[in-house]
């Protein structure tokens, strides 16, 4: 058996795929533009498969043509260049057809375009899959081998998880626009901003969906435990992820949202065994989209730590509290009355998730052992009221 297909390295080369595939996820949350995420994407990529080239390509209907907006390992001025018709070069024949397409498909097809672009580029075995939104295809994402080798089918569910991770980011970036062009010219009525709200959360959850398909396509295929830890890891986040959308829409008022009835939903939410108590504590305190979604998932990871870690004999509290320490701070706090952080193992990967969100808000997190026994997880941020 070859070192690369001992079950160990094999398993090993999972893990790193769906750890890059939730670091890709903290950069699409937090990231503030989108050529930002382009970049990640094309980084991870390369990274999580070993190809030494990606490329990032977006549909230009204007021009008909695969323009490339992120690449790694290319020659300089690649970047910006356009891929000519999109109905002969092999991006555009992923895109033409929303599926995956490899290097035998193209010799299939037998057209002279893809192999002079394939020779051009000095390509031996590429892999392109779409990158999809909720009204069509956006673009492709590619990798490329010099080697005559076949990408396998984990890099092609690797690839696509990313792909679909962009069309979120796309999707989220392109609703925003649309509604800050609106509230711009002031022409938007009532129920013209409400129809449009609405719109940006079919989006999201549309574009969320795809993702929870791939992911569950790949634990099917998936046979390794510590793989399918990992997925279901990650899967966890996803739906996380939408919930704490679904709600923040629920409670938000203008510009703003009501941070203790999102709050008091998403508690709601989490579903708690019948020893666990659940209680919150929540004063009003108002903060904009951009600080009230990381709230609501560092509030949701604490929780799911304590479900997981805290009481390992099957009953306890949780206690959520939200107030203001100022006319322009506030403070979440998660407390349980469970074994406690020096009794019990907490996620790293949560944790660094945690420690992202409170940074990306210019807030502060700190864990330390409760007064009467368990832990506390407090996170001081800025309302921007």
């Amino acid at each position: 058996m070859a070192a690369a297909d001992h079950p160990d390295t094999l398993a090993h080369g999972h893990l790193k795929r769906h750890a890059l595939i939730v670091e890709f996820g903290d950069t699409v949350l937090n990231t503030a533009t989108l050529q930002d995420v382009f970049d990640d994407a094309v980084v991870k990529t390369a990274e999580g498969t070993g190809a030494e080239r990606c490329r990032l390509m977006r549909y230009r209907p204007e021009f008909n043509d695969m323009l490339v907006c992120a690449a790694t390992g290319c020659r300089t001025g690649t970047v910006g260049s356009p891929e000519r018709t999109a109905a002969n070069s092999p991006a555009g024949r992923s895109f033409r057809t929303g599926l995956p397409v490899y290097a035998e498909d193209l010799s299939e097809e037998g057209q002279g375009m893809a192999d002079e672009v394939l020779t051009r580029h000095g390509i031996a075995s590429p892999l392109y899959v779409p990158i999809r939104i909720s009204n069509g295809i956006f673009g492709s994402l590619e990798v490329e081998s010099e080697t005559g080798r076949r990408f396998p089918a984990d890099s092609e569910f690797f690839l696509r998880a990313i792909a679909n991770l962009i069309g979120l980011a796309v999707m989220r970036a392109s609703a925003a626009a649309d509604i800050a062009a609106v509230r711009k010219l002031g022409a938007a009525s009532a129920a013209e901003h409400t129809t449009m709200l609405c719109e940006m959360r079919h989006r999201m959850a549309n574009g969320l969906q795809t993702i929870l398909s791939t992911l569950n396509a790949e634990v099917r295929e998936t046979k390794e435990r510590s793989v399918l830890a990992a997925l279901e890891r990650v899967t966890r986040r996803v739906v996380a992820i939408g919930k704490a959308h679904a709600r923040l829409d629920d409670a938000r008022l203008g510009g703003n949202a009501d941070l203790d009835i999102y709050l008091a939903g998403l508690c709601a939410d989490i579903m708690t065994p019948p020893g666990i108590r659940m209680e919150t504590e929540l004063l009003p305190v108002k903060a904009d989209h951009g600080t009230a979604l990381p709230i609501g998932l560092i509030v949701n990871e604490a929780v799911t730590n304590c479900l997981k870690h805290a009481f390992p004999h099957g009953h306890g509290r949780i206690h959520v509290r939200l107030n203001l320490i100022s006319e322009k701070r506030a403070r979440v706090s998660v407390l349980d009355d469970g074994v406690g952080p020096s009794r019990c193992t907490r996620g790293a990967s949560g944790t660094d998730i945690m420690n992202s969100l409170a940074r990306s808000i210019g807030g502060t997190i700190m864990r330390s052992a409760g007064a009467f026994g368990g832990t506390t997880v407090i996170v001081e941020f800025p309302t921007h009221n």
